[in-house]
C-alpha cells in the first residue's frame, strides 16, 4: 500500500505506527500503516489503514481522530477521490 500512495505522487505512510496515548504517554498500540497528518499532509484528515485488525484496536484508532481503513479498494478508493477532488479531502 505505502508503495502504491507513493507512486501516486503523496508520501509515505509511517508502517507499524506506535499509538501513544497524548495524556498519559502510555503506549496503546501499534498501528499497521497511518498518515497520522493525512495523505495530503496538513490538508486531509489522519488515516490508517488497519488489514486483519481487531475491532477493539479499530475503534481505539478511530476514536484517537483517525479515518479507517480495513480493505485495502476502500482505501484506494479514498486516494483516489483525493487526487481527483484536489480539495484536500475526499468526498464520501
Amino acid at each position: 500500500m505505502n508503495d502504491w500512495v507513493a507512486e501516486q505522487g503523496y508520501a509515505r505512510g509511517d508502517m507499524s505506527f506506535d499509538f501513544v496515548d497524548p495524556e498519559t504517554g502510555e503506549q496503546r498500540a501499534i498501528l499497521n500503516l497511518v498518515w497520522p497528518n493525512g495523505i495530503q499532509t496538513e490538508l486531509s484528515e489522519p488515516v490508517a489503514v488497519l488489514l486483519g485488525e481487531s475491532a477493539e484496536l479499530i475503534s481505539l484508532a478511530s476514536s484517537a481522530g483517525y479515518r479507517c481503513f480495513t480493505a485495502t479498494g476502500e482505501f484506494k478508493t479514498y486516494v483516489n477521490r483525493l487526487s481527483v477532488s484536489g480539495r484536500g479531502v475526499a468526498a464520501e
